[in-house]
């Protein structure tokens, strides 16, 4: 039993504490790009919330290019919707 104690307690060779200094290192960058994705991710799904709120104008809403009465468009239609 000492023998396992004092090979616990023994010192790491210094190749081994460089290795986990290295991993600690890319531990700490994935752990960055993590909460900067998370960010992205958080600022995408509100961007999806207005575009579906956009979207369910669809069947109310029409756009017309070409002139109307000499007016030049676009000109956008809204029928079946109270404005």
């Amino acid at each position: 039993m000492a023998a396992g104690l004092f090979v616990a307690l023994a010192p790491m060779p210094a190749r081994a504490v460089d290795q986990i200094k290295v991993l600690e290192a890319q531990v700490a960058a994935l752990q960055s790009q993590v909460n900067t994705q998370q960010g992205q991710i958080t600022t995408l799904q509100n961007q999806l919330t207005m575009a579906k709120s956009v979207l369910a104008l669809a069947p109310f809403v029409s756009v017309d290019l070409n002139p109307e009465i000499g007016v030049i468009g676009p000109h956008i239609t809204f029928k079946g919707a109270n404005i």
